[in-house]
């Protein structure tokens, strides 16, 4: 198939591969049409796509779903390493790849395997499935043209390679090539040596609904999109099926981007990674150091020089050795900012400082006091503590961020309620009710939760800017102005994120859920900086910190705490489980796990506040 093929491909979804003059990028796909936040840019099929071994039992070897039935998935009688949902899937796994790999493993081949590198059977695996599969497009031209056209045009930078990662790919070309099922492929070692150079600067993670990483997959018409560390797009899974949805609305002449590392990290880390992986430096509006303005109204020019200053405010990262090496490659997305463990004595004095503050912070009276109706603000001559930054900033980001956006929202007033059709059955991990034992309750709530009880932007106090860029700059200047004690806890800092966020898991493990709820609250504030407001860790943090609300709402009525407190976490509830939603329809649409718990977790919150009434 020509590039013609695949240019009309791109035509068809409103997208055009165009030549820059940025030698960086070299092409790049721009839109030609307007786009919709929550529009599927364009679909792209794996050319060849490898469940993790740590996922390999719970999930389905070729959907790469998880099991739907009680009975769990099925494993291969024969090789009995392979896992699938049933025998649909297992006959089209045998169909594709799974023929020749299947057999009983020996004692010597189990041996032979633990001495393997699990990266190394990896890449072998996937240069396989691919030289498989663009063998059968070659011979019978079957319905990949597509994507192996994108395939052949990506760029492999093999001169740009480290000499041992070539030695590397020349030992696996030469054992793929020793496979009986490969010998007559026609290709040749150094041939395999250029698709595993392009898997090493082009392959996804691919991930489940919960954004945790569970295979990598060769997606080329998708690795013609750019990278940003402030994307317009992201990459969603359905099964092995990615999909580029945009999280903004795109003008005709826009370049498409999503991002190739996580965001949560600092300029130094990405810039590290994106050269050592993907051989470019990234000039993006994160990563292009520019001045900031204090200037009340916002410009174009004040728009990157917001995003670039975001850095700045976050500061850096640990040093190398304790930097988180997660990214969207090769961790849990959900996880990326959390997988960093420091063992340093000054790592276990952040986190008990942390901690500390956490069990001072008066959720109730701060939430009193910042309620965008008193112009709240922090002591000026004061450093700002974690519950003093955490209720100044939400007051302007939560939902205001949203609105910004999505003018829509219905802020300032109650509107009328839309309609919910809702299952009736329950897996999610919140509380069903708070009492010890079952008991029948009514049908659900007929509407579900619609409006925002805040004042508009316009009437809040601390008023709030009108624009989402203009929200960003105004608090991060005023954030930058208040004094800091290095020795404490400087809330806004990366480093204190990382610790919060590992502490938040502890926190929820030992079920103290009103800790799990500020420091929830935090990490959102944290997350706002660095992510879009549809990026997919916000929906899903958003629906953790619900739920986190919700417990703490149950627990209290165990523990007969007061009312104040109560209506104080409804709230909360409430905003929570409305941006989830917001932000969760256009980027992962009605479907999948975490909606699923989305949606109960509101009709329980709705049912038991029915009771209460």
């Amino acid at each position: 198939m020509t590039q013609a093929a695949l240019d009309g491909y791109l035509s068809f979804h409103g997208l055009q591969l165009q030549q820059t003059s940025d030698i960086t990028k070299g092409r790049a796909v721009i839109s030609t049409s307007h786009h919709k936040r929550g529009t599927v840019l364009i679909t792209s099929q794996a050319l060849g796509a490898v469940v993790l071994p740590s996922s390999r039992p719970k999930v389905c070897n070729y959907c790469f779903r998880k099991p739907q039935t009680p009975q769990g998935l099925q494993r291969c009688s024969q090789c009995k390493d392979a896992y699938f949902c049933d025998v649909t899937c297992f006959k089209n796994a045998w169909l594709g790849f799974h023929q020749y790999v299947c057999k009983p493993m020996s004692s010597d081949d189990h041996q032979l395997a633990n001495n393997v590198d699990d990266q190394d059977a990896l890449d072998l695996e996937m240069l396989e499935r691919v030289v498989l599969n663009c063998w059968r497009y070659n011979k019978r031209k079957e319905s990949v043209d597509v994507t192996v056209a994108a395939f052949d045009s990506l760029m492999d930078h093999e001169k740009k390679q480290p000499h041992h990662m070539l030695q590397r790919y020349t030992r696996l070309a030469e054992q793929a090539l020793s496979r009986p099922y490969l010998v007559d492929s026609g290709k040749t070692t150094d041939e395999l040596v250029h698709y595993l150079c392009r898997f090493q600067c082009n392959n996804f993670g691919v991930y489940d609904d919960h954004l945790f990483t569970i295979g990598e997959g060769t997606y080329p018409v998708a690795s013609l999109i750019n990278h940003s560390c402030r994307p317009n797009a992201v990459v969603i899974y359905d099964g092995t099926l990615l999909s580029v949805v945009a999280i903004e609305p795109i003008n005709p002449d826009q370049e498409i981007t999503i991002a190739y590392v996580d965001a949560a990290h600092d300029r130094p880390h990405r810039q590290s990674n994106l050269l050592g992986k993907y051989f470019f430096n990234c000039h993006c509006v994160r990563c292009t150091a520019t001045t900031t303005t204090t200037s009340a109204s916002t410009t174009d020019h004040d728009m990157e020089c917001v995003y670039s200053q975001i850095d700045t405010l976050l500061g850096n990262e640990p040093d190398e050795e304790h930097r988180a090496q997660a990214s969207l490659e090769t961790q849990p997305l959900s996880t990326t900012t959390t997988t960093t463990t420091t063992t340093t004595s000054s790592s276990s004095s952040l986190r008990d400082k942390i901690l500390q503050q956490v069990n001072d912070w008066d959720l109730l009276e701060m939430s009193r006091y910042y309620d965008r109706r008193h112009d709240g603000v922090p002591d000026p001559a004061q450093p700002l503590t974690l519950a003093t930054y955490t209720h100044y900033v939400i007051q302007f980001f939560a939902p205001y961020l949203w609105y910004t956006c999505n003018p829509d929202l219905s802020i300032g007033k109650k509107q009328a309620t839309s309609s919910l059709s809702l299952s009736s059955s329950s897996n999610s991990t919140v509380y069903s009710s708070p009492s010890c034992t079952p008991r029948r309750l009514p049908s659900p709530p007929s509407h579900a939760l619609s409006y925002f009880d805040d004042p508009l932007p316009q009437a809040a106090r601390p008023k709030v800017p009108l624009t989402y860029e203009g929200i960003l700059n105004n608090m991060m200047t005023a954030i930058q102005r208040y004094p800091i004690n290095d020795d404490e806890v400087v809330p806004h800092r990366r480093t204190t994120l990382m610790a919060s966020t590992q502490l938040l898991y502890d926190e929820m493990d030992q079920g103290h859920w009103r800790n799990a709820v500020k420091l929830g609250m935090y990490i959102l504030i944290q997350y706002c900086w660095i992510y879009p407001p549809y990026h997919p860790i916000l929906a899903q943090h958003l629906l953790l910190l619900a739920k986190c609300s919700w417990n703490s709402i149950l627990q209290s009525e165990l523990m007969g705490n007061g009312k104040a407190l109560e209506h104080a976490y409804e709230r909360g509830v409430r905003r929570w489980i409305m941006l989830s939603k917001e932000t969760m329809t256009p980027v992962f649409g009605k479907k999948g796990e975490q909606w699923r718990e989305l949606v109960e977790l509101e009709w329980i919150f709705l049912r038991e506040h029915r009771l209460k009434e």
